[in-house]
């Protein structure tokens, strides 16, 4: 027996049945001594939409108030500090943390070097160098690149001159300019060293004579590497 029927359904039931029913809006429902009354389940749903939305309503309001309390309380607490003289601590405080944040830029704008201009440089020397001599060249043709970003953070390879300032000058360019260096003829594929008619086309500097002038052209980490190759100096000119 259905708790609640329509008008037709009500109509289709004999009389006994129908005086366990009355009347409730359009409908009937089972009415019977010492039955508890049972609310409209709609009714039920939409009450507890109400408490629902009430009960985030003041979940919501007490985020607020909360975030407008630690607010209040912060500034209160710079104020206080600046009034006792510890503004100096929070600044110390905030200073330490842009100093940890500048280091981490530093290492990452490092690491992008490495992977643009010295990628570059090491692709020139292993073209350009003798075997054993890459290391050297890639350090002195890494000082004449530059990886620069624009404000989109593209980067791109700067060749640099003499001077250290950004030039005009292509990265083919400055492959040409070692190729024809005298001060890195010895480390150069097919270049003479040092007018003695010797082809560089060996492996390291070791055998190498190479004069004083171009040994003083070389950086201090090429004159180190070359000596150390068993690189060896005349005076002649």
């Amino acid at each position: 027996m259905k708790y609640k029927v329509s008008k037709e359904e009500f109509a289709a039931l004999d009389e006994a049945n129908k005086a366990l029913y009355k009347a409730t809006g359009e409908d009937y429902t089972l009415s019977v001594d010492g039955m508890p009354e049972i609310e409209d389940v709609a009714g039920l749903k939409k009450n507890l939409a109400d408490l629902l939305g009430e009960k985030k309503a003041a979940k919501t309001a007490a985020e607020e108030a909360t975030q407008k309390a630690a607010a209040t309380q912060a500034a209160a607490d710079l104020a206080a500090a600046n009034k006792s003289g510890d503004i100096d601590a929070i600044n110390v405080s905030w200073q330490s943390k842009f100093d940890a944040l500048g280091l981490k830029l530093e290492g990452v704008t490092g690491q992008l070097h490495t992977a643009t201009s010295g990628s570059t440089a090491t692709s020139i020397a292993a073209t350009i160098g003798i075997a054993g001599s890459q290391g050297i060249l890639s350090d002195a043709i890494g000082r004449r690149l530059k990886t620069e970003f624009d404000e989109t953070g593209q980067h791109r390879t700067v060749v640099l001159g003499v001077d250290g300032k950004p030039s005009a000058l292509t990265v083919e360019e400055l492959t040409t300019e070692f190729k024809t260096n005298a001060a890195y003829a010895p480390l150069i594929v097919g270049s003479k060293a040092g007018g003695n008619g010797t082809n560089n086309a060996g492996g390291g500097a070791e055998g190498k004579v190479i004069t004083r002038s171009q040994f003083d052209g070389m950086g201090a980490g090429e004159k180190r590497s070359y000596l150390k190759d068993g690189g060896t100096l005349t005076d002649a000119a």
